[in-house]
């Protein structure tokens, strides 16, 4: 069980993300649900999800100061590399599938495990592993990859671009993705203030 300093802060963080008007993550729900094609894509990654193990990888760039590594999905926003366990591997093998097949990166100077957390996705407990991840110094500031391995994103184009890991990268992400970047910024020797 996860108990690291910011445990009571993080349980207080979805409800402070929800009352900022800087908020802007899909919800399915809302704009999402009125979308079929976007409501019909994240039905997809759902249920993609919930037949697996998940793991979550948080990227680092060391020689460009701390960045995550992040990429527009078409049909779900702004997300971190990530996806399932498949039978048989192991989460640190796991985490560079996913980063090769999300980014096209395929080089990775050093991993650090950040931990494993559960996630309840509807009646689904997922449990997610958290990786920061040292990427290579010449990787370009931006750019597009089109995604292989699973069926659900095959042929995607998406969009890749590093962002800060700073307090403020909070916003740019689902709630689902807020424990790994605390971890993140916590590995980094960096907390998150109260909200």
């Amino acid at each position: 069980e996860y108990a690291g300093p910011l445990s009571a802060m993080w349980r207080q963080l979805p409800d402070a993300l929800r009352r900022s008007s800087a908020w802007r993550a899909p919800d399915v729900f809302g704009e999402v649900a009125r979308d079929d094609a976007r409501r019909a894509g994240h039905h997809r990654m759902l249920q993609s999800y919930a037949r697996h193990d998940y793991a979550e990888v948080w990227q680092a760039l060391r020689l460009r100061g701390d960045e995550l590594l992040c990429f527009e999905h078409p049909h779900a926003g702004w997300q971190l590399p990530k996806g399932g366990i498949e039978p048989g591997e192991r989460p640190e093998d796991a985490v560079l599938r996913e980063l090769a097949e999300e980014t096209g990166v395929a080089r990775v100077e050093r991993v650090t495990p950040l931990g494993w957390w559960t996630v309840a996705n509807g009646t689904v407990i997922q449990t997610w592993h958290g990786f920061a991840l040292d990427l290579p110094a010449d990787l370009p500031d931006r750019w597009t990859h089109v995604a292989t391995g699973s069926p659900e994103e095959e042929g995607l184009r998406l969009v890749c671009r590093f962002t800060p890991l700073d307090e403020n990268v909070r916003a740019i992400f689902a709630p689902l993705f807020h424990e790994g970047i605390v971890r993140a910024l916590e590995s980094r020797g960096r907390f998150l203030s109260a909200v």
